[in-house]
């Protein structure tokens, strides 16, 4: 093992793939809005809603890809907009105008999760049998309402969905509606896995942008993303792991992790663990590692280069970004090393604050201060250098590049 690549969404982006958060829901109104009865154009998808939004990114997409060439079946198209009229998340997220990243969407996860712990609390602390909360009780979100176990019945508050009220004890049955919830979740896990495998993997045979990362010198590959760009754009044949489940046109084969890393306590209390991600890799069997860690009885034959390109190093992927430290850590030839590609002066700021949002700053600076930490701004010329570096092996007393 010696030289790692680790990518997130920004690869996908810097690929100029529409796959940010915004994309997703800009493309889902379009279809929500439209109806189609023939095979869809490029521009009849990305022309209206995308193209207001984000223009700079439709502009990006037509240079870098053959868009005459794209083209979207209808069926699923029309299946997409079936979906989407039936999910109260898809419903409730196009309500909540904040959210602009998929870590803002995890996050909008745990403000519902949230609530219902509230009003699970509440329920519990009430003798009586009201079916009415207000926010004198609980902080309401005013879009909470998009769920349907509950409804604006009173000013400032809810009122609960009368097929929701347990009919024996006359409350609120948190435990039916959190089942309903973890239905509606994995749908909308469904709708976003369609929109990956039968929208975005139509631009991967129509790239046309001569600009590659020379992947050919890279040992072993990881992935936070669902999407298989690696393959698709550089080598059909290279072993990918997706840390995080990858997208099918076969539903059944899918297994996409859509959650949050903690649930509170009284959902857990429920068994209601489908929206957390550890429950969702150990069913979708995706919970897999990095790489093992050494110890002191373990032995560094080379060195290890672990290359980051395009993840946040947002604290939700902590467990994987604390693992690749203590790699470097336990690492006796104390060569290994970290290089974190970033966009711009922006992105680099905000890379360094996530990673000091949950690791020990003397960690990171003592790393960064021995050269074992660096942060690269993505350009073809210094992703030519790093990836082209010569990794030193170690045999027996001696050295070879």
């Amino acid at each position: 093992m010696s030289k790692i690549l680790i990518t997130g969404n920004g690869f996908d982006l810097f690929h100029h793939l529409p796959t940010k958060y915004g994309h997703f829901m800009s493309i889902m109104k379009t279809i929500e809005k439209n109806k189609y009865h023939n095979e869809v154009s490029f521009d009849e998808l990305f022309g209206h809603d995308f193209r207001e939004s984000f223009e700079s990114d439709y502009d990006l997409i037509v240079e870098n890809y053959k868009v005459e060439n794209i083209k979207f079946d209808y069926l699923k198209i029309k299946e997409l907009g079936e979906l989407l009229r039936n999910n109260n998340w898809y419903k409730y997220f196009d309500k909540v105008r904040k959210i602009e990243t998929w870590i803002d969407f995890e996050s909008e996860i745990g403000n519902v999760l949230n609530q219902m712990s509230s009003l699970i609390r509440l329920v519990e602390m009430k003798r009586s049998r009201t079916t009415i909360f207000n926010n004198h009780d609980m902080n309401i979100y005013i879009d909470f309402s998009e769920f349907d176990f509950c409804n604006e019945g009173i000013v400032d508050g809810i009122s609960i969905n009368d097929k929701y009220i347990n009919s024996r004890t006359g409350k609120f049955d948190a435990k039916r509606t959190l089942n309903e919830l973890g239905i509606l979740l994995n749908s909308f896990t469904i709708i976003f896995n369609m929109y990956l495998s039968h929208i975005v993997m139509q631009f991967y045979d129509n790239y046309n942008n001569t600009l590659r990362i020379p992947i050919n010198l890279i040992d072993f590959f990881y992935s936070f993303n669902y999407t298989p760009t690696l393959e698709s754009i550089y080598n059909k044949n290279i072993d990918v792991v997706y840390l995080h489940g990858k997208t099918n046109s076969d539903i059944s084969l899918q297994n996409i992790v859509l959650g949050v890393d903690e649930i509170p306590n009284e959902i857990v209390s429920l068994n209601a663990f489908e929206f957390s991600k550890y429950y969702q890799k150990i069913i979708k069997k995706t919970n897999n590692n990095l790489l093992s860690i050494p110890d002191e009885s373990t032995h560094i034959t080379e060195e290890h280069v672990f290359y980051i390109f395009g993840h946040s190093l947002d604290k939700s992927d902590k467990e994987y970004i604390k693992h690749i430290f203590d790699f470097l850590k336990n690492d006796n030839t104390e060569a290994s090393n970290v290089r974190i590609f970033y966009y711009d002066q922006k992105d680099n700021i905000n890379k360094l604050k996530n990673l000091l949002s949950f690791m020990k700053k003397e960690v990171i600076i003592d790393f960064h201060a021995s050269g074992r930490l660096d942060f690269v701004e993505i350009s073809e010329s210094n992703i030519e250098r790093e990836f082209s570096k010569t990794i030193w092996k170690k045999y027996d007393e001696g050295y070879i590049m």
